[in-house]
């Protein structure tokens, strides 16, 4: 079974013996095929699957009422039709994921098995494309093209101390200098969020660079004993998996920020050749002289990234120490109003209105003791705008941009503030720059994208963004019910309305449009015309009862 083989099946495993039927018929067919059964004793059960995905020249994926669930079949199929290698199957009557619904399945849901079968000789030809479109050497599989000019990601430093407490420390060390490297426009920096999927693993410089496209790949590690920092660094080559650079430093806890400066510095200049832009800005950025409140700030922080109840509570908390400890710590202010901001969209707290009063409260005193952070700048922008104020939002928006180029939810925001003002064709690229920063991005980026496609009148493309959302509400149902209309299929226009109003009876357009904020009419009008020509009610003079959540899906990045 060693090699790469033709032909690759994904399926549900209630389906295995539909699955092996389909192998075996294949193989009499002359095509060599694999699918789990193919394992040997002792291999690496993911990589060896993965390994056989991206080596296949056709990925046949069953879709059945267990697999739709799948979320290992849905990712196969996702990156199968990223490869452009994916020949679906329906092996019963089932509603495929939304993004596949544009892909043409052959219905095998009546094969018995008989290789004569009119329905699956045409499936075999359909297969059979594939495997000789990818033999031959005009038609290559495709590829990832040449990773951007001075791209890199950080990976998260180890933690040496021999103490699991100081897994924080180290966490945050590389937060703060994916952060500093991203200030700069040079450079093309993975997002924190990704980078941090390889957290305790053990994979080489050239996995990672494959892995993420990129250049150059920075390994570290941190050891924290009293009031001593010992961190290594690296800079590798990922592409040609060779060291560049490597540097040892010993100091005094109260040094960190020193010690991230020239870390900073090293790496930056090394790519860009630039000393003097990488450290220009050292002397202003030294955000608080007491390292007790910098240790919480930082515990703040990464319990914030777990996005639950009991963490978001437990890293306000710190927060409020990192701020009882210094009252002008700029930085612990304004992660303390992302951590308001969450818990207020997620239903955190139990009074909203104190919550978001003194969320605002935060903001602006962050604002005025450093009115250079590009979070604070960010979450002004969200604000604004879901008050209706587009200039104020676009001017704080802009200013986060300048501050922080490569923050992916700075960049994606950047689409989103874009698309509301009318400029959707701009703010689509924005979102993919965004998606590429961070390549393990949010599920939510796909519901910016296909907002933009849908405002952009690019409606293929919107059903297909939306298509990547695993379990669609009915936000994103009413966009894909107004596609569908927009595209003159009413068919699939009925079936979305009818999930809009599976999830509220009461739906009408005109209420669903006051939770979004366009600025120019001409969109709304767009909008509106299109959900009732999906069959949505228009209920003009309606009032809206998800007013009260009018900004939460644009407040969702906190």
């Amino acid at each position: 079974m060693a090699g790469v083989k033709d032909v690759f099946i994904s399926y549900a495993h209630d389906d295995r013996e539909i699955a092996r039927r389909f192998a075996d018929a294949l193989e009499a067919d002359g095509f060599s095929v694999w699918w789990d059964d193919s394992l040997r004793s002792g291999e690496a059960y993911d990589q060896v699957i993965e390994q056989a995905l991206r080596d296949a020249r056709a990925v046949v994926v069953l879709w059945s009422k267990k697999s739709v669930d799948s979320r290992w079949v849905r990712a196969e199929a996702t990156l199968a039709d990223r490869n452009g290698t994916l020949a679906p199957a329906m092996i019963e009557p089932c509603e495929r994921p939304i993004m596949f619904e544009l892909t043409h399945t052959t219905d095998l849901s009546a094969w018995s098995g008989d290789p004569g079968d009119a329905a699956w000789r045409s499936f075999v030809a359909d297969v059979r494309r594939f495997t000789e479109k990818a033999a031959t050497p005009s038609s290559p599989k495709p590829q990832l093209g040449e990773p951007p000019a001075n791209s890199i990601c950080v990976l998260p430093f180890a933690n040496m101390s021999g103490d699991p407490e100081q897994d924080m420390f180290a966490a945050g060390l590389t937060e703060d200098i994916i952060t500093a490297l991203s200030r700069f426009r040079q450079l093309f920096v993975i997002s924190r969020t990704s980078a941090f999927q390889f957290k305790d693993k053990a994979v080489g410089a050239r996995q990672v660079a494959r892995e993420f496209n990129v250049h150059y790949v920075v390994e570290g590690s941190v050891r924290k004993a009293g009031a001593r920092v010992r961190v290594n660094v690296q800079l590798i080559d990922g592409q040609a998996d060779r060291h560049i650079w490597a540097e040892r430093y010993d100091r005094q806890l109260e040094d960190i920020f020193d010690l991230q400066d020239e870390v900073t510095a090293a790496i930056c200049s090394t790519l860009c050749g630039r000393v003097e832009e990488a450290t220009g800005e050292k002397a202003e950025r030294k955000p608080t002289e007491n390292m007790t409140a910098y240790e919480h700030l930082l515990a703040g922080k990464l319990l914030h990234h777990r996005s639950n109840r009991s963490d978001n509570e437990k890293a306000l908390v710190h927060l409020g120490r990192a701020i009882a400890l210094d009252p002008r710590f700029a930085q612990a202010h304004a992660w303390k109003a992302c951590t308001l901001g969450q818990a207020w969209v997620n239903g955190y707290c139990a009074d909203r209105d104190a919550t978001f009063l003194e969320l605002l409260g935060e903001l602006n005193t962050a604002l005025e003791l450093n009115s250079n952070d590009s979070d604070v700048h960010r979450i002004l922008a969200a604000v604004n705008l879901t008050w209706g104020q587009h200039d104020k939002a676009l001017f704080h928006q802009e200013r986060a941009l300048e501050l922080n180029p490569n923050d992916d939810l700075v960049v994606v925001q950047q689409g989103e503030i874009l698309t509301w003002l009318g400029r959707a064709d701009e703010g689509i690229g924005w979102i993919e720059k965004a998606m590429r920063l961070n390549p393990c991005h949010p599920e939510r980026f796909w519901y910016h994208l296909g907002r933009a496609f849908f405002v952009a009148r690019r409606y293929p493309e919107a059903m297909s963004a939306f298509g990547h959302i695993a379990t669609p509400i009915l936000q994103h149902y009413a966009f894909l019910a107004a596609c569908a209309a927009q595209l003159g299929d009413s068919a699939a226009a009925s079936r979305y309305a009818a999930e809009v109003r599976k999830r509220d009876p009461d739906f009408c357009a005109e209420a669903f449009l006051t939770t979004l904020q366009y600025k120019r009419e001409e969109d709304m009008v767009h909008h509106r015309a299109a959900l009732v020509a999906a069959g949505l009610p228009e209920c003009p003079g309606g009032t809206p009862a998800a007013a009260a959540a009018a900004g939460a899906s644009d407040l969702s990045g906190l």
